[in-house]
């Protein structure tokens, strides 16, 4: 599986962004993400029509990635010749285009900072033999599931695996993550998920007696007859949604 960037990285995505009602107003620009800053969307020029308040902007990058921006805002636009626009985005998602009042998700998982220490589990082991080279064992980890009360949500972990080979056959290299994995019986909002990963958050400060911070959250969307949809997820911690719930919010 493609290794994503965390909260910590900073990254970009050159590409072509529109409004969701204009598919055929299509403008270059840059999405750029960084934890101090959080996501902004620089256009090469403005859209003709335009509303002021909150927005949301779908754009495709140049190897093909889906991005949907959500509580958009411009924070600087000149008048000019090619007039170029720069927006604030709230929440950024990469993966797919979605609508944020319709409930298409039907999980989250999230990496939180000292997961692995709370989980108490190694699930891949490595060791050295001079006869025969390095060997590898998989354990697969303790199940099990937590449900909320008075939800249909269910609570769980999960771990990631990303091999790469590297220089020549004889390299590689492995990663594991571990995520807790939200998942409902009826696919439900990003918001709604979002409020889930704030109280999950609230309780695993309270079980690690310390700040907790999430390094990474991804969604898996669901649409009727197709495949899960793994989409990630990234906050600007100043936005409203930021505030509510980013790493930094209460």
């Amino acid at each position: 599986m493609e290794e994503m960037k965390d909260f910590f990285d900073e990254f970009s995505f050159r590409g072509l962004w529109w409004l969701p009602k204009k598919r055929g107003e299509k403008i270059h620009g840059t999405l750029y993400y960084s934890p101090a800053k959080g996501c902004v969307l620089d256009l090469a020029e403005s859209f003709h029509s335009i509303d002021e308040g909150k927005l949301v902007i779908y754009g495709r990058g140049e190897s093909g990635q889906l991005i949907t921006l959500w509580d958009c805002a411009i924070i600087e636009r000149s008048f000019g010749t090619s007039n170029p626009l720069k927006l604030f985005c709230g929440l950024c998602l990469i993966g797919c285009h979605f609508n944020p009042n319709k409930s298409i998700f039907k999980y989250m998982e999230i990496n939180y900072t000292g997961l692995e220490e709370w989980l108490g589990e190694e699930p891949v082991k490595c060791s050295h033999k001079k006869a025969w080279g390095l060997t590898i064992s998989q354990k697969k980890p303790r199940s099990w599931r937590v449900k909320l009360p008075n939800t249909q949500t269910t609570i769980s972990p999960y771990y990631d695996y990303i091999c790469r080979t590297e220089n020549s056959q004889h390299c590689f290299s492995l990663k594991t993550t571990p995520f807790l994995r939200i998942e409902s019986k009826t696919n439900q909002s990003i918001e709604w998920f979002l409020q889930q990963h704030r109280r999950l958050k609230s309780m695993l400060t309270i079980f690690m007696g310390g700040l907790v911070f999430s390094k990474e959250i991804r969604v898996w969307s669901k649409a009727p007859s197709s495949k899960p949809i793994r989409c990630q997820l990234y906050f600007s911690n100043q936005s409203s949604i930021g505030k509510k719930y980013s790493n930094w919010s209460a």
